[in-house]
């Protein structure tokens, strides 16, 4: 039984119409990836499960959310208008504001006509007798489309670990990543947050501020520094509209895709009072320059990673009253950048407050939920408000829930049972006409920067699938597995802790295999440009 036949589906007469291409998720790739298939003449069309635009900065409309990264990388740069006609009112803009651009976006380019919400995929199968992708709508509806791009986001599948008891609490309970629109009202009432990373680093002084008490589930410390945010001046407003595309080429040339300096020196080669003022200012500049900005060997050498964290360590120790509560804040079990370092406002300054507590997962487990509340094996807590900031299944949730099967109806999910195999994080043998735009294997960094790569890749490739008159192009195997031992080689040298969310560390049974790509993006964009300028190598059309 062939493909066509086994799914009931005739595409060439389904509803009279066949997409060039589908693209699902109205994240920051999906919107740029839409821009750029429509600029090159496709017909296309967005899907996006939500009610609004902006994938991550849609759904994590939690107190606190904003950028860690600069406001002004973490944008598109594909046309003058953006330099002339939006400003960042902050260095690291908030979640209103950051969800205002991207509809800004869509509107002002004229892509809302292509955009269809409320829509969740649930399934896509490819009929390779008509070399179309069949794809599923949770309403029972299909559509038919010759490419599918699947642009469904690295962190939009929340994780929440399984408490017993979980549905007997009669109380509030959110996730960071699905927060109401409509808010939550903390002012008087008794709140749990489980999670210390980006999102609970950045809720805590937020609830803290109203609520009658905050108790925060700790499963282990995480090496937060402070954001140190302030209003763009009109000077560097200008400055900006002024060297915009200077901004664009400088991301393009940062390993990670920011607009920092680099750091070429080592810890050790540098004098102590040298590598001390350059702790200072990296500390002080605030966001992820901490990072990017620090000695190139902070996350390789273990001697410099323990120098830096010892640093941190002392920042940490001066910022709370209590030492023993220090000492418990203060991670045990991974260095600095080991995790994605959280980015703070008063967050351990919030922990001198008699209304707030540490509670810790690993000195006393959660044994159940009740009505009320939690119980440990030490405590009973009764709560109104609790919240979940235990973060996301990264890349692969997501897709886990669309039935995605390609070439003699394999599952996507089957295929990969031994680890994802991509060539550029863009395709996948057995599955014609499929890419990602900021997919796994993808490129570690600024999400922005990396997607516009992709998203430029991927639609001239379709360009050239239809200007050469073929309608199926697949990944082989041998470059598949080429690209993707790269990609292991590359994540060897790098300082990464276990749980690390890179490698799925924060969900139950993992393997543990590294989804990003760390060769970082000027890397990625030579083997594109390589793969591409000699044919599309590695790939075989029909």
């Amino acid at each position: 039984m062939n493909n066509q036949q086994a799914h009931g589906a005739d595409p060439e007469s389904a509803k009279g119409e066949v997409l060039d291409a589908l693209v699902v998720g109205g994240g920051v790739s999906g919107i740029y990836a839409l821009y750029r298939l429509n600029e090159q003449g496709h017909s296309v069309r967005l899907v996006e499960r939500g009610s609004g635009l902006g994938g991550t900065w849609f759904w994590n409309r939690y107190p606190g959310a904003r950028f860690d990264s600069d406001s002004y990388s973490y944008g598109y740069f594909f046309s003058e208008i953006l330099a002339e006609e939006w400003q960042w009112s902050e260095h690291y803009a908030g979640q209103p504001e950051i969800e205002r651009y991207f509809n800004f976006v869509v509107d002002r380019f004229e892509l809302r006509d292509k955009v269809q919400l409320d829509t969740t995929v649930v399934s896509a199968r490819f009929d390779s007798n008509n070399n179309v992708w069949v794809v599923g709508y949770a309403d029972g509806q299909e559509v038919v489309t010759r490419f599918l791009v699947l642009a469904t986001g690295m962190l939009s599948e929340p994780y929440i670990p399984a408490f017993d008891g979980m549905d007997d609490f009669q109380g509030v309970m959110v996730h960071s990543g699905e927060w109401p629109a409509e808010g939550i009202d903390f002012a008087g009432k008794r709140v749990a947050i489980f999670g210390t990373g980006s999102s609970g680093v950045q809720l805590v002084p937020e609830v803290a501020r109203d609520a009658a008490s905050l108790t925060v589930f700790q499963r282990s410390g995480h090496w937060v520094t402070p954001l140190n945010n302030r209003p763009f001046t009109p000077e560097e407003q200008e400055e900006y509209r002024k060297n915009f595309r200077e901004v664009h080429q400088k991301r393009l040339g940062h390993i990670g895709g920011f607009i920092h300096e680099p750091e070429p020196r080592l810890t050790f080669e540098v004098s102590e009072e040298e590598r001390l003022r350059k702790y200072d200012e990296v500390y002080n500049s605030g966001g992820l320059r901490i990072l990017s900005s620090n000695f190139a060997d902070t996350l390789a050498d273990p001697a410099a990673n323990q120098e830096f964290s010892k640093y941190v360590a002392e920042k940490i120790s001066a910022s709370i009253e209590d030492p023993d509560l220090a000492e418990r804040l203060i991670p045990n079990d991974h260095g600095f950048g080991m995790h994605r370092p959280p980015k703070g406002t008063s967050y351990y300054e919030t922990y001198n407050s008699d209304h707030v507590q540490l509670a810790s997962l690993k000195e006393s487990p959660v044994v159940r939920f009740t009505k009320t509340g939690v119980v440990t094996t030490e405590d009973e807590f009764e709560f109104d408000v609790i919240i979940f900031a235990t973060g996301f299944e990264a890349w692969l949730g997501a897709l886990k829930k669309i039935d995605i099967r390609g070439m003699d109806d394999e599952a996507l999910m089957e295929a990969w049972s031994d680890g994802p195999r991509t060539l550029l994080g863009m395709g996948v043998p057995g599955f014609p006409n499929l890419t990602f735009v900021a997919g796994v294997h993808s490129v570690g960094g600024n999400l922005p920067a990396f997607s516009e790569v992709h998203a430029d890749w991927a639609s001239d490739l379709i360009t050239y699938v239809k200007r050469h008159g073929y309608s199926r192009v697949e990944v082989t195997k041998e470059a598949a597995r080429e690209w993707t031992e790269h990609v292991y080689e590359t994540v060897k040298p790098v300082l990464l802790a276990k749980g690390s969310w890179y490698q799925r560390g924060n969900i139950p049974g993992s393997d543990g295999k590294i989804l990003t790509y760390y060769g970082g993006l000027g890397t990625w964009r030579e083997w594109a440009s390589q793969v591409a300028d000699s044919g599309y190598k590695g790939m075989e059309f029909q």
